[in-house]
């Protein structure tokens, strides 16, 4: 199977992911223990409308969503290591809205992340999806992400579909991680849920929307505080918006 070689790094710090609705409620289990004290996190909203036709239309349910951790901003978008989320949350808008389920990844080294693409279902065909987020999109979440502190990537709107000259094209880094996936480089290594996938649908969307200022940032933190309430990672969220209101 090709997803079954995808890499992850070494789980240290944390780092928070998070595709999600602008409603309160929703259904999740308990978020997994905190693995360390001194922790960070980042969160990102991702929503994705699929066309099939003119007629036929659906949302995309994320079940996993893949960063790559970069040396420094100015690095190659083109990494070959994909960390992948491991905690999922889904209001209960989700079939309405088409950025409403939230993905974490937790316990991994503070640095500079971007968000590439992510794995889930269509809503109403319930066939298996591989998004591959545009580059515009992924140099939008480019985001340094310090020790126990939580920073929101932003939030995005995207759109795939059939049109008069056929399916979108993916572009240059649409293409590089699709031939990254489906290698099957013995060397890339996973201990996601890709390898449960059985030939999912490629789908490389475009950038429709984005909500990324200080507001947005501190305005999601504070509704998201509720999901970690009296829990240990609860001050990640609070640093953050601590520091973000002092500046902004």
């Amino acid at each position: 199977m090709p997803f079954k070689n995808i890499s992850i790094v070494n789980i240290r710090a944390i780092i928070l992911l998070i595709l999600s609705s602008s409603v309160l409620f929703g259904c999740a289990a308990t978020p997994p223990k905190q693995q360390i004290s001194d922790s960070s996190a980042a969160a990102i909203r991702v929503g994705v409308k699929l066309h099939y036709s003119f007629i036929s239309a659906e949302f995309f349910a994320p079940d996993v969503v893949f960063l790559v951790k970069l040396k420094n901003k100015g690095d190659s978008l083109k990494q070959k290591i994909l960390i992948s989320t491991n905690y999922r949350y889904e209001s209960l808008a989700a079939n309405l809205l088409p950025d409403s389920i939230d993905c974490f990844l937790l316990d991994i080294e503070p640095g500079i992340y971007a968000a590439i693409g992510a794995l889930g279902k269509g809503r109403n065909s319930q066939a298996d999806i591989l998004v591959f987020f545009p580059e515009e999109m992924v140099r939008k979440t480019i985001t340094l992400v310090e020790s126990n502190k939580m920073y929101f990537m932003g939030r995005y709107i995207l759109k795939y579909g059939s049109s008069v000259n056929g399916f979108q094209k993916p572009d240059e880094l649409q293409a590089y991680y699709y031939k990254l996936l489906r290698s099957g480089n013995e060397e890339l290594y996973t201990k996601t849920r890709i390898s449960h996938y059985q030939s999912p649908v490629f789908a490389f969307p475009v950038l429709k929307f984005v909500d990324n200022s200080t507001d947005d940032e501190i305005k999601f933190l504070k509704k998201r505080l509720n999901l970690f309430k009296n829990t240990s990672r609860e001050s990640t969220i609070l640093n953050r918006i601590t520091l973000l209101e002092r500046m902004h």
